[in-house]
Parts: C-alpha cells; structure tokens; sequence
C-alpha cells in the first residue's frame, strides 16, 4: 500500500513539471518597451492609442532550459471593430533565432515550431484607442497527445504536432476547469454568470442588474436556511437584515398587506430592491409596503435666511385605498 502511494505521488510530480504557466503580470508588464499604451494594477494594459500605432515589447520569458520547448500563447483582448491586434513571436533555438507571425486578431496562438531559452513577444494595435489586453500568458507543456504516437512520429512542429496540438489545447483547457471545479462551484469564488446559474437552480429571482455582486454572494450563502423557512416572517425579516443592514418590524394586516418599518432612512434604490427580493419570500398573494424613518427637518436657533431663500415643503401624508384612521395619530 506504500509502494502504491509513493508511486502516484512521484506521477502527479512528474505531471506538475511538464506544465508551465508564464505570467504577464503588473511587475512584469511593467518593465515593457513600446509606446501608446499604459499598464494598470490589476496587470491589464489598456491601449492610449497616441500615437495612432501602440507598440507592446514584454520583457523576454526565460525558460532556463537552452532548448525549451514552448507551447501556446493565450490572451483576452477587448477590441473595436477598426482595431488590430497583430502578433509576433522569436526565440534564439539551437543558435539560430526562429520567429513566427504575424498573427492578427488571434486570442491563442500555437508556438511549437519554437525552441529557446527566451521568448520574446511583440504586439502591435492599430486603431486601438480605448481597447483592453489582459491576462496574457504563454503554457510551456510537452504534448502529451503527441508523446502517445510511435517516436517516429513525434517531430516537433510538424503537420502532425500542430493537427494534435489543437486538439491538446482543448483538453488542457478541460482539464484546467475540472480541476477548478470545486473553485467554480464555491459561492465565494464563483463567476459572476455562475451566479445567475445558481440563481435559477434555486428558483430565486434574477438579481444580476439590481443587487451587487457581493450582496448576491451574501444571499446565495444563506438560500439554504431561506429557502427551507420562505414564506414565514423569520424568512422576510432575515432577508431585509441582508439588504438593509437591520431587523425591520413587520405588521400584517387582513388584506394579506404585509407593512415593513425599518428605523432608518430608505432610499428608492434599497426600496426597489426589497420590494423586488422580498417578494419571492412572502406568502402567496401578499403584498409588501415599506415604511421608513425619516430624521425631521428643523432650523437652530442661530438660523437666517436670506433673500428668496426657502425650507422645502413637506409632502402631504396618505393612506393606501383610501382607509380610515381610527384613533391614530400622525406625528
């Protein structure tokens, strides 16, 4: 049973090594020569577009090994539809500097004919005011599609390699989301389009243009305990303590009206927001009103008021179907 331990250990190794991920990021992309573009924080580079051609020279990658062998060059580019985005690629194998492009407008890009120590990146944008790159990286692997073939096949940059190289770059993709696949499915981690997914499994409403994204995150960590109670006061009141930051008060009436006093002051965005969440939690065929606290307006005694200056008046109060008040007062 040792033996067996030690020996998928030494394969989950061996496979670690034969994938590497180079990073273009902030301290990096830094250091690049070029003109016409700037590079944020968060290691995006966002193209200035002065003057009209915008020139990106990454610092070269090192891939220690002399005859390192490179796989591909992945990107997400946010383009208008004038701009271009050419792309060149150049190693010094064997003594000899191989290059190849250019390539345009292309978000992946194969580099198996290149072999070297250091990769050097250029990437040229024409008509790129405004546009976006980011996480640009090279995955350095050996073709494991390719080791499977008889050794004579196995010639780097042949008609063959490039054939399986594209069907390799699908399944690392696949893999690389499987073995993520508990990151993808946490709440806390999760895309934001994983989030509207979720929101769909549990039959919540679709809060994607109304709530932010970590009030939604919020709310889907306790759908579990909301669910299970919804339609029950406690469910109502959990749900406005998430949005609201406090326990309203809640006063049911026998129209199936439900009234939702918070003791603070409610803008029009939280009031849409609870009206359009709480709903969902209400029993069937009720409706909700939000009551809020309002600080009263008053002068110091120290006040003036000049020339055509004045308080602003306040509204009228009203009742909702026109009901009666019996020995209420309004205060």
């Amino acid at each position: 049973m040792i033996h067996r331990i030690k020996c998928r250990r030494s394969k989950i190794k061996e496979k670690s090594r034969s994938m590497r991920t180079y990073t273009f990021g902030y301290s990096r992309l830094k250091k690049a020569k070029g003109e016409g573009f700037l590079v944020r924080e968060d290691g995006s580079i966002f193209i200035t577009g002065n003057p009209g051609m915008s020139v990106i020279v990454p610092e070269p990658l090192n891939g220690v090994d002399e005859s390192c062998r490179w796989g591909r060059l992945i990107l997400e580019a946010e383009l208008r539809d004038d701009s271009i985005l050419t792309i060149y690629a150049e190693t010094d194998g064997d003594g000899e500097k191989m290059s190849i492009g250019p390539f345009t407008n292309q978000t992946e890009i194969l580099l198996c004919e290149l072999n070297g120590r250091f990769l050097k990146l250029r990437l040229e944008v024409k008509n790129g005011e405004g546009c976006v790159i980011r996480n640009l990286r090279v995955e350095n692997y050996d073709t494991e599609i390719l080791q499977m073939m008889p050794e004579f096949y196995q010639e780097r940059g042949s008609v063959l390699h490039r054939y399986l190289s594209i069907y390799q770059s699908v399944y690392t993709d696949f893999q690389k989301r499987y073995e993520s696949l508990d990151e993808q499915m946490d709440i806390r981690t999760c895309s934001v389009e994983m989030l509207s997914l979720m929101e769909q499994w549990l039959g919540m409403p679709d809060t994607d243009y109304l709530l932010s994204e970590d009030i939604r995150r919020a709310l889907l960590m306790r759908a579990s305990r909301l669910v299970k109670i919804r339609g029950t006061r406690q469910a109502v009141m959990e749900t406005a303590k998430l949005l609201a930051g406090e326990f309203p008060q809640i006063i049911e009436s026998d129209d199936r009206t439900v009234t939702i006093v918070f003791h603070r002051e409610v803008s029009e965005e939280l009031e849409l927001q609870l009206l359009y969440i709480l709903k969902w939690f209400l029993p069937g065929e009720c409706r909700a009103h939000i009551v809020s606290w309002q600080d009263p307006m008053g002068l110091d005694e120290y006040c003036a008021l000049d020339i055509n200056a004045a308080l602003k008046v306040w509204s009228l109060g009203t009742l909702d179907r026109e009901e009666a008040m019996d020995q209420c007062v309004l205060g």
